[in-house]
């Protein structure tokens, strides 16, 4: 729950006293009550520049929309089945994240949006350099930086599994010595190997877990090695049927032998 209280004062500074506002219940929204929510414009990313549009349009909301809208279709085919509301509050959330990022990428893809920004960025820049020659190194900063996660961001993005079986291989991978991961993620990464058991609706993990591979080959490519290293010739489909089958990811002892080897037990 995020939220905020203000408190407007008069012309005298002293609390507003109005008969006209929105008053806290502490006892919550009945069952069924209509209810309004009360909320603030997201970011407006104002300080952009030409080459972080370029980034979101091209690169980075085509791989999440991809991603989202996998997993939401995933999450309805069980939906179908079970009718559950928690599931039914999941796939309301990615929809309406798919909404949203479907209307950033088209504004993006309307040349005037950029043209626009590109004309202030010009302006600015050159005021900027006029004041401070060295400045000008920082748009050129930017532009490489975006250029060099471009090709990092599709690996990135397929290292955000949805299902459990890869949360928990990625855990393992985490906390197998030698590890790197900073002090919170190795608390995060415990809790989660140590608390997590075999999912108890087992065609939602199923789903979850075909989605996550077809994400990684959509996102990689067929010929990258990792998803060679993975399929080994299998289709996603065939792949997905014989990790749940065969696996022993979600049993805890397992995960702590792993873990205890260290990486050369885990590769």
């Amino acid at each position: 729950l995020d939220f905020t209280f203000w408190r407007v004062y008069d012309e005298n500074g002293q609390p507003l006293q109005t008969s006209h506002y929105f008053k806290f219940n502490p006892s919550g929204a009945r069952p069924g009550e209509l209810t309004f929510v009360i909320g603030n414009p997201g970011r407006t990313s104002r300080q952009f520049t030409v080459a972080d549009l370029e980034f979101l349009r091209d690169v980075q909301i085509p791989a999440q929309l991809l991603m989202l809208t996998n997993q939401s279709a995933a999450l309805k085919k069980v939906y179908q089945r079970t009718r559950s509301d928690s599931l039914l509050n999941v796939i309301f959330s990615l929809e309406n994240t798919i909404k949203a990022r479907t209307g950033a990428l088209k504004a993006l893809q309307d040349p005037y949006i950029i043209a626009r920004r590109a004309a202030f960025e010009n302006n600015f820049k050159a005021a900027a350099t006029a004041q401070m020659p060295e400045a000008e190194k920082i748009w050129e900063t930017i532009a490489q930086l975006r250029k060099e996660y471009s090709a990092l961001f599709p690996a990135v993005l397929a290292a955000q599994p949805a299902s459990t079986g890869f949360q928990l291989a990625q855990a393992i991978w985490t906390l197998a010595p030698p590890t790197s991961a900073d002090e919170n993620t190795l608390k995060r990464m415990r809790n989660l190997v140590d608390n997590t058991t075999q999912p108890t609706e087992l065609t939602l993990e199923a789903e979850l877990l075909l989605a996550d591979i077809v994400e990684m080959v959509a996102l990689l490519g067929e010929n990258h090695p990792t998803v060679k290293q993975l399929l080994k010739g299998k289709t996603p489909a065939e792949y997905a049927e014989y990790a749940l089958r065969a696996t022993k990811i979600y049993d805890v002892a397992f995960r702590n032998q792993l873990i205890e080897k260290g990486m050369i037990a885990v590769n």
